[in-house]
Order: C-alpha cells, then structure tokens, then sequence
C-alpha cells in the first residue's frame, strides 16, 4: 500500500515516514495521510490527475489556500 499527502501528493510505503515530516502546503505544516488511489481528485476545483504530486501543490484558483486539497 501507497500513503499520500492530501496536500502535497508526497508519497510513501511508510505512513510513519509522511506523518512525521513539514508539509509547505497543508494548513497545520504537518502531512496528512490518505491511502492511494487511481485517480486524483482536488475537492474545490474538480480538477484529476491519476499522479498525486502532479496536481496537489499546485496552484487552484477555487480553493482557500490557493493549492489543490486532494478528495479523500
């Protein structure tokens, strides 16, 4: 199994390893762990992407911290 960052689409087999670390993007600057998926999906804009990292971290013009928030 795949963890990933809602936030910042970081990606890792150890949830330890996510749950530990700074995340730039996320309100709380700690990771926030979801579990893989096929497809991406950031929860204001309805923007998808089937890689995490590629569409978290990004820039969204919808959202309140101005990044995409991936769908849990």
């Amino acid at each position: 199994m795949v963890y990933v960052c809602k936030y910042c689409g970081k990606q890792n087999s150890t949830p330890d390893y996510l749950a530990g670390r700074s995340c730039s993007t996320s309100p709380t600057g700690k990771h926030v762990i979801m579990s893989e998926k096929t497809v991406y999906i950031c929860k204001y804009c309805g923007k998808q992407n089937s890689t995490p990292d590629y569409l978290a971290g990004r820039s969204c013009s919808t959202s309140p911290t101005g990044y995409h928030e991936l769908m849990e």
